[in-house]
């Protein structure tokens, strides 16, 4: 009998298991020994989660081919091609082991290098706060070492990498219909079906709204709304955290660490935009308004496209800045991506990309899109940023440490084919580009490095047992590291040869493999989408599963995974009910409990599943809608709060229905959805839907006042 294989253990029938190492290290590695103590604070960490409850790129230098790979490296090829295997790999396992081995490959390399000078640190950085300056990993900059730390930056680069060159130049429906019908507003029919009949409508739409632009930043303006677009829905918009003063950091801090500082990134005090980095952000597909910007900004990068975080005087002090929207720099503009709204800031005439000095020049542009009573009865109908607010627009540049590095300078130029990403970055270059366009202050910004202190402070957190780092991690990552057993039930026909009828006799085979949320998620990040591969695109998921199928593996798409995934309630109860398969969650590690202690233990485990379809079926919706299938987007997307008891997607679902239905050209109930979800993206989805009315609908009531 075949068993599908996903690189980690399979079983003909419930009985025989490759590994049966404990699923849920939380219990065995990261906790005191008393298992007492171990399930208080598992049950504490549940009580918690349940209260808070595009095709190739034209210029982006695409991916190639495993097989150019190996023409085109240097004779060093063998110790960089070993260090990022793992990143490109679909079947996931050893992790701690994999950025060892990955470190150990990079180092090998580095040191074989004739020559590695001529690198100097970039000028920006000496301009930080002493407290960031003075950071090891600051001081070190020049080192020519790697670090474990320095794979998960690798594994975020390639996912960003993956994604960009996917999303970037994919014509698709689900994106922007909007902007392509407003810019037919006094075209010639025969002009109309050209854009229409171009592979790449929004590009030929931006065209005709921004003439201003040369062909390639047109192209590139046409990357940005789409690599904008996928962050947007991807991406759920949660609350920004509360920030604490120095008093309250004090007192939070001793949960954490035993002397605290008062500074809330480095005591380990959750706070805006550090507590994850961009490659937890895309691995949990979650994030509060610095750190979805942060993704969105660092897409845009891997694809050649520069754009950067804009801040404006804080309307309650104005000694401090509040955040704005990241502009994209095109030509000699920033052209303004609202993360806060999920779009485009739109122009005065509502069809073009607005710009930092036509805002500055009319402020109109942001006091036209206040509420009206048909769209809304909020009690504050108008846009966050007064037009007092734009006196002094600032900027803030995104580098991570790693990218101000001499490693990743030395090393960024020698990945070729599926491994070229972007891993260095040259902050004064930007900041040159930006003279002359009005800004105040062009400077680093904090949320790298609070990013950075905050993960060394829970990491010690961590593997000094205490209690509150024990249960965000739980909260945040250990449940996605658990094994599920998949039960495949096949029916095994025996066919009648003189008659070719089926006979009486069936027979009925079970097949089981496990999956990790995880794996199915770096899969959904790398692409690797059966349906990309029908629809003949020419992607990194694509030549993945192509190269899988050629080595003779049975391979499974994110999409197919995410569906197994969504296990319903009786097969929950299934798993943790019979032994062997439990014993494959990691169950049978503590087999001398009692009944009351092992039923506790099995309640956190529901929990975790519970987690794991939800997420699972919120992914499995989104894939739907990445392949072009909308109308099983749809379906998906209107049945998450079935699975979702925490409510934990509940404005992304139903963002994304509505999205669904305008992608399927259902304008009029998109508009309905739009104005009547409760988000923290709301007054974007409202002016979206005053947008679809207006072009779509060709309704001008929309932008008329009441």
């Amino acid at each position: 009998m075949n068993c599908i294989d996903s690189g980690r253990g399979k079983l003909n029938g419930p009985a025989i298991v490759a590994d049966r190492r404990p699923a849920l290290i939380f219990f065995k590695d990261n906790m005191p020994n008393s298992f007492h103590r171990n399930l208080v604070v598992v049950l504490a960490a549940i009580a918690f989660i349940q209260i808070a409850g595009c095709g190739g790129s034209r210029r982006s230098g695409v991916q190639g081919s495993s097989a150019g790979i190996k023409r085109e490296l240097d004779k060093n090829v063998n110790f960089i091609q070993s260090a990022f295997s793992y990143t490109l790999d679909t079947q996931r396992f050893d992790d701690e082991g994999f950025k060892a081995r990955m470190v150990e490959n990079l180092n090998g390399w580095i040191r074989s290098l004739a020559n590695t000078e001529g690198w100097q640190r970039d000028p920006m950085v000496d301009l930080l706060p002493q407290e960031f300056g003075s950071m090891p990993s600051v001081q070190g900059l020049a080192d020519l070492d790697f670090r474990t730390s320095d794979a998960d930056y690798f594994q975020e680069a390639v996912w960003l990498k993956s994604v960009a060159d996917r999303v970037a130049s994919r014509n698709s429906k689900g994106c922007f219909q909007y902007l392509i019908s407003s810019a037919f507003k006094g075209l010639p029919v025969e002009e109309i079906q050209k854009i229409l009949n171009s592979d790449d409508q929004l590009r030929g739409a931006l065209a005709i709204h921004h003439g201003e632009l040369s062909d390639d930043d047109v192209e590139y303006l046409a990357w940005s709304c789409r690599l904008f677009d996928w962050t947007v829905r991807n991406i759920q918009l949660d609350a920004m955290p509360v920030i604490y003063n120095r008093d309250e950091v004090m007192a939070r801090a001793t949960e954490m660490v035993d002397v605290p500082s008062g500074d809330a990134a480095s005591d380990g005090v959750e706070g805006p935009g550090y507590t994850r980095s961009p490659g937890r952000v895309l691995t949990h597909g979650k994030g509060d308004l610095f750190q979805k910007s942060r993704v969105f900004i660092l897409l845009c990068r891997q694809v050649g496209i520069e754009a950067v975080q804009l801040y404006v005087v804080d309307r309650n002090d104005p000694q401090k800045r509040q955040h704005w929207a990241v502009g994209v720099l095109l030509g000699e503009e920033l052209f303004l991506f609202d993360m806060m709204m999920g779009l485009p800031i739109p122009s005065l005439d509502y069809r073009r990309i607005a710009t930092l000095a036509a805002v500055q020049k009319d402020s109109t542009v942001l006091t036209q899109l206040r509420y009206k009573l048909s769209e809304s009865v909020d009690a504050n109908p108008d846009y966050r940023i007064r037009p007092d607010q734009l006196r002094d627009v600032s900027v803030s540049l995104d580098a991570s440490v790693e990218s101000l590095s001499r490693r990743m300078a030395l090393l960024e130029p020698r990945l070729l084919g599926d491994y070229k990403v972007k891993l260095a970055y040259q902050p004064s270059r930007v900041k040159s580009r930006l003279e002359g366009l009005g800004l105040k202050k062009v400077d680093l910004s904090e949320i790298p490095f609070d990013n950075q202190q905050y993960e060394e402070t829970f990491k010690e957190a961590l593997q000094r047992e205490k209690e509150i780092a024990l249960r965000r991690n739980y909260r945040n990552n250990q449940y996605f590291e658990i094994k599920i057993p998949i039960k495949k039930s096949v029916r095994k026909d025996r066919v009648d040869e003189s008659s070719q009828s089926l006979s009486n006799k069936q027979v009925e085979s079970v097949e089981i493999t496990v999956y990790l949320l995880s794996e199915a998620r770096h899969r959904f990040l790398l692409g690797v989408f059966g349906a990309d591969m029908t629809r003949g695109l020419d992607t990194l998921g694509v030549r993945k599963l192509k190269d899988d199928i050629d080595a003779g593996k049975v391979t499974l798409d994110a999409g197919k995974m995410f569906l197994d995934l969504t296990i319903d309630d009786d097969r929950i109860s299934e798993i943790l009910t019979d032994k062997e398969w439990a014993e494959i969650m990691g169950l049978g590690v503590e087999s001398n409990l009692d009944a009351a202690k092992q039923a506790g233990y099995k309640d956190i485990f529901e929990t975790a599943l519970e987690l794991i379809r939800t997420d699972a079926s919120i992914w499995l919706a989104l894939t739907n809608f990445e392949t072009g299938d909308f109308g099983n987007a749809r379906n998906w997307f209107g049945q998450i709060d079935r699975f979702d008891n925490l409510r934990k997607w509940t404005s992304s679902s139903a963002y994304n229905l509505a999205r669904s239905h305008e992608a399927l050209s259902d304008f009029s109930k998109a508009i309905e959805l739009l104005r009547s979800t409760e988000s923290e993206q709301k007054f974007g989805n409202i002016i979206r839907a005053r947008l679809i009315q207006l072009w779509n609908l060709g309704d001008s009531s929309a932008i008329e006042s009441d």
